[in-house]
């Protein structure tokens, strides 16, 4: 970037940063944030004005068809900026490494370090570690020096793919081996009666009344399996004789993409190229400007960022685009967080029609597009303990003579590969030998890298009825689902006809924020179907007073009378709007009344 280009790119000024900011527009998600409250502050106050630095901030870049959306997220973890965990870990690694405690990692003790992929994998698996050749000093040493310090330690890392938040797989996947578009098919087969191809908001008010019979176990809830019951299933034809192979389907690639962070003055040369891929994938007649049309941005929005009125944005706007004016400012708070504080949320609710909310989701839609943001719950470790005691059993087994350590003698590579792989790294002496300690001490090193990494997950999954309408995200029809199903759907009738067409259901988008690995068994993912053995189960409700999170046995965030287990007179009290169920919010506000009594 040119020294001619920066300058330019600071005088535009610096702009009020708004906790979280949502705003609806024309746009596939949202429209660049207004511009009109930039303050006026001193010129090096200005200059220095970077509100993409934060520590909690990363960007994070949605390239859609018709458009670019990028998304500042703002992302605490346990009520801490998320890279806290991620940097206390890493900053044990390097302690660990640096045998001789003088601050630096020479030749011999970087050589232990762990290639990227490595780490990637010690982060969900803390227990298993696959003996690779590590990266070179050079990689490391950005000062070149022939050493490496715990700052460059850490940069190297958080640029690569075990860095603090990473973006994974899937996209475009099935749930649960059935595309949205099919449950889509089968819900417009049961609920349409008049086989218009529209839902009439009669017909959907029917919907508990048409659905609750295919409700197998009885737990006023519809999973997709019990929903699938309400139509047999055709059996898979059987293969003709000359039949040629289906090819195998190519993984699309994520249209998402992480805005590279960097420290100090190279903070914006590092999200140049990010302006360089905007214009080049929706520069569509090779200009190297974008008009209004190709980048598809409103009026208002875009005369914003074309600061020299040539109906175009060249790279240095894009910047401007990228640095100060997202299109949407999220607070997402994963872990551990208060009873009474969203795990997700926006300030901005100038269109709030078309923002829908639930426990741990926020969505924002377009006539045609919808994108919701999740803020999943950690997985609980399975078997931590015991994974460590059998590393430790195994050494003691070796170790017959009582010793209190192994040498490389006793490890052969194809018998006892974990234990050998952990003596090349974890021998801080450089005797050969792996003693106990120096065991005990890498398993206290590894397991306190879990979940300390944020994985963010994106699935594009149709025009989903089922996911319109499922608003907590759990792969299950509630109750209260079911009874506001026209509400739900009611913002997509273009045509203003009092019924939803199959093409007025918006696409879907998923982004689902974890503190690890995406969790699978809650059914976060909506569009993701789930490994062998992880289909999604009730979740336990972990917000409330006691008693409504012990009475809400199906977990769908409300208490029917059936599960209620006080009188029906206290039931009719505390369900203040009438509809048949205790939300969240009655149940605090009845806890408080209570508890002032």
């Amino acid at each position: 970037m040119s020294s001619n280009a920066i300058a330019r790119f600071f005088r535009i000024g610096a702009t009020t940063v708004l906790a979280v900011v949502l705003i609806a527009s024309p746009c596939p998600f949202v429209a660049a944030r207004s511009l009109d409250g930039e303050t006026k502050r001193g010129k090096n106050e200005a200059k220095s004005a970077d509100p993409g630095t934060a520590e909690e901030v990363q960007d994070v870049l949605f390239f859609h068809e018709s458009g670019p959306v990028l998304i500042r997220l703002r992302v605490l973890v346990d009520g801490k900026p998320y890279p806290l965990r991620w940097n206390e870990y890493v900053t044990r690694w390097f302690r660990f490494l640096d045998g001789d405690a003088d601050g630096f990692l020479d030749g011999k003790e970087i050589a232990r370090a762990p290639a990227p992929h490595l780490l990637l994998n010690l982060l969900s698996n803390p227990y298993a570690y696959a003996l690779r050749d590590g990266p070179p000093l050079e990689d490391f040493d950005r000062d070149r020096d022939k050493r490496v310090s715990l700052d460059e330690f850490l940069r190297y890392y958080r640029a690569s793919q075990a860095g603090p938040i990473q973006i994974v797989s899937p996209f475009n996947q099935p749930v649960q081996g059935v595309s949205q578009n099919a449950l889509t098919d089968l819900l417009y087969s049961l609920l349409d009666k008049n086989k218009d191809g529209k839902l009439s908001r009669a017909e959907l008010d029917d919907t508990e009344k048409i659905l609750h019979k295919f409700d197998v176990d009885d737990d006023e809830m519809l999973s997709i399996a019990e929903l699938q019951t309400a139509v047999p299933q055709p059996a898979p034809a059987a293969p003709t004789p000359n039949q040629k192979p289906v090819p195998a389907m190519q993984t699309p690639a994520i249209p998402l993409m992480l805005v590279p962070r960097e420290d100090g003055p190279r903070r914006l040369n590092a999200r140049l190229p990010v302006a360089r891929e905007v214009l080049q994938r929706y520069d569509k007649n090779k200009d190297k400007h974008l008009s209004r049309d190709e980048i598809g941005m409103s009026k208002k929005d875009f005369d914003r960022l074309d600061r020299d009125k040539d109906n175009s944005l060249d790279v240095i706007e894009l910047l401007r685009w990228i640095v100060l004016s997202p299109n949407a400012e999220i607070e997402v708070r994963l872990g551990r967080i208060q009873d009474k504080i969203d795990p997700i949320s926006t300030r901005d609710d100038r269109n709030p029609a078309l923002i829908k909310r639930s426990v741990n989701s926020l969505a924002y839609s377009t006539l045609d597009h919808s994108v919701t943001l999740i803020a999943a719950e950690s997985v609980p470790v399975a078997a931590g303990q015991a994974a460590r005691d059998v590393l430790i059993r195994q050494f003691k087994t070796i170790d017959q003579k009582g010793r209190g350590f192994l040498s490389k003698k006793q490890l052969p590579t194809a018998q006892f590969y974990n234990l050998n792989a952990i003596l090349f790294v974890a021998d801080n002496n450089g005797d050969e030998c792996l003693d106990l300690d120096e065991l005990n001490a890498w398993l206290d090193l590894t397991s306190s890298g879990l979940n300390c990494q944020v994985s963010v997950a994106m699935t594009a999954s149709g025009r989903g009825l089922f996911q319109l309408l499922d608003g907590d995200r759990d792969g299950r029809l509630g109750l209260r689902e079911m009874r506001s199903a026209w509400q739900r759907v009611a913002t997509y009738d273009r045509d203003n006809d009092g019924a939803i067409r199959r093409e007025e259901i918006p696409l879907q988008y998923e982004i689902v924020l974890n503190p690890g690995a995406p969790n699978f068994r809650t059914g976060q993912l909506g569009g993701v179907q789930p490994p062998a053995g992880m289909e999604p189960v009730a979740v336990v409700p972990r917000r409330g007073p006691l008693w409504f999170r012990k009475m809400d046995r199906n977990g769908d965030g409300d208490i029917s009378q059936r599960e209620f287990l006080g009188s029906r007179d206290d039931f009719r009290s505390m369900d203040t709007d009438g509809d048949g169920l205790i939300s969240l919010d009655e149940a605090r506000r009845a806890d408080e009344a209570l508890r002032k009594r």
